[in-house]
């Protein structure tokens, strides 16, 4: 949601500096060429509004990467200050507590019952102030995590507000116009409008109708149109000169272009300036339909068709419904429309300023990157953007377990695992496509159920057990209690555990903590149609043949800013469409779309999403783009990734260099080859973090509040073959 309203935003700015502009040099350009170029360029200024559809300039040139702009974003952290001065202390080795002084305990003894009655009173109201603190800022950062929802009620209650407004004002109007008017029985008149409408090759003639107290004639209506007159406000030689303006009107269907318009405005009522686009264009729609009535008049007919206008503005008062389309204007804006009458006009002319304004928004609006960069107040002043083309910098080495094949990952198929070592079991794929097994069963991943298995890590079985055949990819949690696999008719298998819903079997009470009291009989059909699938530590995230990515179990690190928090999806969810490629790591997700555009979703206590904010992404975000390949937390093909005799280097706070495991760090390659990662160890981002479940942490004795380095923008990496 938030890339939605970023995006929107880079439209707004571009448009309205359109509109702006046009405001400006109104006059200028429109005399000598006419105010139709205005008019459609109003109605394509509505369209692309109504289907913001993302453009890039790089997508059409690959040398051309447009013009980047950042927005700084002060974030009013209160506890930032705090926290950092406790980061400081404990890299420092300093004790964060501090020793109470001691009391002087003849003092104490010789206190009177008043004072200390009147000391737990004081310490009673204090605590109660502490605790009215603490939930006004729970409450405050509750409404700050919860700033795009809100903010996009309000924009949605504004927009069915002035929706509701104007169409309540049509039915209004319809019940003014209809209650007292008759038809028009005047054959002359109505010989008029028949003849008019053949001449405009208008096929359904509009109903006719004759309304005492009108000040003016107006079109009316959308489907069923009627042309509402006053009677014996014209005389008999103007009549032509008004219904030939109202038909024109029909005939080019105004009233559904005001309508698109005053749509438009509705829905971004919050933008003035598209409020004064909606004053040129209707003031355009009357002046554009002058230019076409006039076109073939002469001299003296067009002071007669002026004349009338004059006639009829004499009558007009207030300002007309957006719902009509009335033959005069109000009376500050005549003076224009007579002057308009007598341009002597090039209508190729309105081409050049047509186009030049369509070159200039797409220039504008393919070329410029919006992006929202949310930094603590505190900070504002010392954030400085790094140009790395400038400053050629890495920010740091990592070892993957096959360079080669990491290079060769480009999509979904060139990225089959054929071989696959979690630690505790061995999966692999032979030349006859036969999926083959070793090590534990004690979550019966191996197919084979027996009772005496469950939960027994005594039995290991070192002879290959026949899992499935006719395989094209396998893989595996990290904690061995589900293997998945694809099979070549296009089926994603499962067995094993239902760990969090993984294998998707109806949960029972107490499983998500004791896996093994949910296991698969036999392979269980996960879902069909499937491309390729990657297994995190418990879930799963799926691409399917026609290019959705679907997400589904849990993701929990054992880590957090606030709490332990989680993101659970019992059924598959739908999380990106036109996708080509999906991974998914130990607690966050990656995709891939056929715009090369990443998305990222789940665990971002590291900032491994590629954003500040929250410690869990439940939506995706559009991390990065021109990105052709992503790994999360692995650096591998997960093709023989670990020493079965080192299993313990999974530990994602190990020290092991051989280890391609970089929990909660997120890499990605671009297009011109260049490597890139974000999340833990990276940067010069510094968090503290609270320690939860049974994290090991090497040389550390389990402190409160972890600090840890980190970076929540891509930097670049060099990856070197271990």
């Amino acid at each position: 949601m938030r890339e939605s309203f970023i995006y929107a935003l880079q439209n707004l700015l571009v448009l309205d500096a359109l509109i702006l502009i046009l405001w400006l040099l109104d006059g200028r350009f429109s005399w000598k060429s006419g105010h139709l170029w205005r008019k459609w360029l109003w109605l394509l200024v509505c369209i692309r509004m109504l289907l913001p559809v993302e453009f890039h300039l790089e997508d059409l040139n690959q040398s051309w990467k447009g013009w980047q702009v950042q927005l700084e974003v002060e974030t009013d952290d209160a506890s930032r200050t705090d926290r950092e001065a406790e980061e400081e202390i404990f890299l420092n080795g300093e004790s964060t507590y501090a020793q109470m002084p001691s009391a002087d305990t003849a003092s104490v003894q010789s206190a009177s019952e008043g004072d200390k009655e009147q000391a737990a009173v004081s310490e009673k109201n204090h605590i109660s102030e502490e605790a009215k603190a603490e939930k006004q800022e729970a409450f405050s950062g509750f409404l700050w995590k919860q700033k795009t929802l809100i903010l996009s009620g309000i924009w949605l209650l504004g927009f069915l507000v002035l929706l509701f407004y104007h169409i309540l004002q049509y039915y209004l109007l319809r019940d003014f116009f209809f209650e007292d008017s008759r038809t028009c029985q005047d054959e002359k008149v109505t010989g008029l409008v028949r003849s008019w409408c053949r001449s405009y090759h208008i096929k359904k003639v509009p109903e006719l109708l004759w309304k005492e107290q009108l000040p003016t004639p107006v079109t009316f209506g959308y489907f069923r149109k009627k042309l509402v007159f006053p009677p014996e406000l014209f005389e008999e030689e103007e009549m032509p000169l008004v219904l030939r303006h109202e038909l024109m009107h029909l005939k080019y269907r105004d009233s559904w272009y005001k309508a698109i318009l005053l749509l438009v405005c509705d829905l971004y009522w919050f933008n003035p300036v598209f409020w004064v686009m909606k004053k040129l264009a209707f003031r355009d729609v009357e002046y554009v339909c002058d230019e076409r009535v006039t076109r073939e008049m002469k001299p003296e007919e067009k002071k007669q068709y002026g004349e009338t206008i004059l006639k009829a503005a004499r009558y007009s008062t207030g300002k007309p419904a957006p719902a009509l389309v009335p033959f005069a204007l109000r009376k500050k804006d005549i003076k224009k429309r007579m002057n308009n009458l007598f341009v002597f006009r090039n209508w190729r002319g309105g081409f050049i300023p047509f186009l030049l304004a369509l070159l200039g928004v797409g220039l504008l609006e393919m070329g410029i990157t919006v992006s929202v960069k949310e930094i603590p107040v505190e900070a504002a002043a010392e954030q400085t953007p790094v140009n790395w083309e400038e400053e050629e910098v890495i920010a740091g080495t990592y070892p993957t377990d096959d360079l080669q094949a990491l290079n060769r990952q480009k999509d979904a198929k060139s990225s089959y695992i054929t071989d696959r070592f979690t630690g505790f079991n061995h999966y692999y794929i032979d030349e006859n496509g036969t999926l083959w097994g070793t090590g534990e069963n004690d979550s019966w991943q191996l197919g084979i159920t027996k009772e005496s298995d469950i939960n027994n890590l005594d039995v290991t079985y070192t002879e290959p057990v026949k899992i499935a055949e006719h395989v094209v990819h396998v893989d595996a949690n990290v904690n061995s209690t589900f293997v998945i696999w694809i099979t070549e008719d296009g089926n994603l298998y499962g067995q094993g555990a239902n760990t969090w819903g993984a294998l998707r079997l109806p949960m029972k009470e107490n499983e998500p903590w004791n896996p093994w009291l949910n296991l698969t009989m036999e392979p269980q059909l996960l879902m069909e149609h499937v491309t390729y699938a990657s297994a995190g530590q418990e879930c799963i995230s799926v691409l399917t043949e026609d290019k959705k990515v679907w997400w589904w179990g849990r993701m929990q690190a054992t880590t957090g800013t606030e709490g332990l928090g989680s993101l659970f999806a019992e059924e598959p969810r739908l999380m990106v469409e036109n996708a080509r490629y999906t991974v998914c790591g130990l607690a966050t997700a990656a995709a891939i779309d056929e715009e090369n555009r990443l998305w990222l979703w789940g665990c971002n206590v590291w900032g491994q999403c590629a954003t500040e904010g929250e410690d869990y992404l439940e939506e995706p975000y559009m991390a990065c783009t021109d990105v052709e390949m992503v790994w999360t937390d692995f650096l591998s093909t997960r093709q023989n990734v670990f020493d079965p005799a080192e299993w313990m280097g999974m530990n994602p706070y190990g020290s092991s260099e051989k280890d391609c495991i970089h929990s909660y760090t997120t890499f990605i390659r671009k297009t011109d080859g260049q490597m890139y990662a974000c999340g833990m160890d990276l940067g010069a981002f510094v968090k503290s973090v609270k320690l939860f479940g049974d994290l090991y942490v090497e040389n550390s004795e389990r402190p409160e509040d972890y600090v840890r380095s980190y970076s929540p923008y891509f930097l670049p990496v060099e990856i070197i073959e271990e």
